[in-house]
C-alpha cells in the first residue's frame, strides 16, 4: 500500500544569516515491514548549503550545492521494521 501526503517547506537560501539551520521532525511512527521514504528537493542557486535526512538521529541521506533549477526526487530505503523519526 502507497499514501502519499502533500506538503511543503520552502526556505529560502538566498539573504540568509551564514550557518543558519532549518530543522524538520516527523512524530515517531511505527513500521511493520520494510519501507522507503520518499521526499523532492528543489537546490538551485549560489547560496544552497547541504540537505541532509535523519533516521533515528542517523545520517540517511545528504545533498550539498546546486543541483540544477529542476525538482529532484530522491528515496531512503528502511529495511527492517521498527520505531523511527525522520529529521
Amino acid at each position: 500500500m502507497v499514501y502519499f501526503i502533500g506538503r511543503y517547506i520552502y526556505i529560502r537560501a538566498s539573504g540568509h544569516i551564514e550557518n543558519e539551520v532549518a530543522r524538520v521532525r516527523s512524530y515517531p511512527f511505527k513500521l511493520y515491514y520494510p519501507a522507503c521514504f520518499t521526499f523532492y528537493h528543489h537546490m538551485h542557486g549560489a547560496n544552497i548549503g547541504t540537505l541532509k535526512v535523519l533516521l533515528n538521529n542517523k545520517l540517511a541521506w545528504q545533498l550539498s550545492g546546486t543541483q540544477g533549477d529542476e525538482w529532484r526526487s530522491a528515496t531512503i530505503p528502511i529495511p527492517q521494521r521498527g520505531v523511527y523519526t525522520v529529521k
